[in-house]
């Protein structure tokens, strides 16, 4: 999922919605317990179990990926331990606010008040997903509208609801759900976009010349480190990441240890990797250099000296990565951080 980029500050949606997703299912807890006589107690059990799932989710890169952490410890602010760690943080918060509200509760009204939880927070996460992701799934869909109709079922169990309100609701919602996601797809087509100006296409693949998902990514030629010319044209063929980046961003030096994996996991096959540094934001080329000396990077390193290319792509973030499919249409954009897994996957989604 794309990063929320304000300016220069870049914002990770994952953490936000994740946490926006937790409070959601305390507020749904905070509703189910009204006139309980230990309200607080179940409303502090919720707050705690979306504090263990945050902590377990970013702390399960030491477990699933410690050397990582172990070559930049601030990549633990950047990265966390992908879907094994979503999982992994989920299945322990479930067991915790299971068993505290079973203490409390007894089975039956624990199993109530744990699924209220599970159904808050998944009904703000499957919305997030179908109105920012950049593809919609049915699945996200069936969560949603799931979701929904536990939280009526069980808000208030003495409340018969009737079956024509239930579908009502649910219908109110698919068609909302519908709405968002079509004017999502839209906005991420260009429909809104300003048609008035010229267009420039790329006629082998008959596609306009742009930076948008969908579009031809545009031409570039320059020089690595070493002084060979580097060509984006020459890699049709291949999938192609292209990650923009300066040696003075402390994002981007977390981020190098994953592009360096990446790198080493498809070396000499159909992937390429083509790291251009901005080198029109840093002191000198010498820097540069040195920088992927130290590390010892192995990945072709390419120098805009003149901010040329990183201009085309309307970089204003560092780090900024285009993932390329074999005829050179941009399939993803991430602004800020981005994980092995998440370029992995994104590169068996093409």
């Amino acid at each position: 999922m794309q990063n929320l980029q304000l300016g220069p500050l870049v914002l990770n949606m994952d953490l936000l919605i994740y946490l926006m997703a937790g409070i959601m299912g305390v507020l749904a807890v905070r509703i189910r317990s009204r006139g309980h006589s230990e309200k607080e107690i179940l409303q502090s059990y919720a707050w705690n179990s979306v504090f263990i799932w945050m902590i377990i989710w970013k702390g399960s890169l030491l477990l699933f990926d410690p050397l990582s952490f172990i070559r930049n410890p601030q990549a633990l602010l950047f990265f966390d331990g992908g879907s094994k760690g979503f999982w992994l943080a989920t299945v322990v918060a479930v067991i915790y606010i299971g068993y505290r509200f079973k203490f409390k509760l007894g089975h039956r009204h624990a199993a109530a008040f744990t699924v209220i939880m599970i159904s808050g927070w998944t009904l703000l996460f499957s919305a997030a997903q179908l109105l920012l992701a950049s593809s919609s799934q049915l699945l996200h869909y069936v969560i949603l509208l799931l979701s929904i109709l536990l939280l009526l079922l069980l808000h208030n169990p003495s409340r018969e609801i009737t079956a024509r309100y239930t579908v009502q609701l649910l219908s109110l919602a698919f068609v909302i759900g519908l709405i968002g996601s079509m004017v999502h797809d839209q906005i991420q087509d260009g429909i809104f976009s300003d048609r008035t100006s010229t267009q420039l296409v790329d006629e082998e693949n008959h596609a306009v010349i742009g930076i948008r998902n969908g579009q031809s990514a545009p031409n570039f030629q320059l020089i690595d480190v070493q002084g060979n010319s580097v060509n984006l044209a020459d890699y049709r063929g291949k999938k192609v990441i292209i990650n923009f980046w300066t040696t003075w961003c402390r994002v981007c030096k977390a981020e190098m240890p994953h592009i360096e994996k990446l790198y080493e996991h498809y070396q000499g096959g159909d992937v390429a990797i083509l790291s251009v540094n901005v080198t029109s934001q840093e002191n000198n080329t010498r820097d540069v250099e040195q920088y992927v000396d130290e590390r010892s990077l192995s990945f072709p390193v390419i120098l805009d000296k003149t901010g040329t290319v990183s201009k085309k792509y309307k970089v204003s973030a560092y780090p900024t990565t285009f993932i390329l499919n074999e005829k050179g249409i941009i399939q993803k954009q991430q602004v800020g951080a981005i994980s092995f897994e998440s370029m992995r996957k994104a590169i068996l989604d093409i």
